[in-house]
């Protein structure tokens, strides 16, 4: 009777063992993809805020063609 108790306590550490070595790496995932994810957003915002400026050149150019067109 001992020794099957044991062997399961034994059987169960290695499982304790595993399942904290699977949260451990599925922790490290997560913390990798937030970083994706959060560059993947600041550049983003980056686009976004040059949206202005980027319509501001448009607007200069196409002014400019139509300038020189007439």
């Amino acid at each position: 009777m001992q020794e099957s108790l044991n062997t399961l306590l034994k059987q169960l550490e290695k499982l304790k063992r595993s399942l904290e070595n699977q949260v451990k790496a599925y922790s490290l995932r997560l913390e990798q993809k937030s970083k994706v994810s959060d560059s993947y957003q600041i550049s983003r915002m980056q686009q976004i805020d040059q949206l202005p400026r980027m319509k501001e050149n448009l607007e200069n150019i196409s002014l400019t063609i139509s300038f020189h067109s007439n």
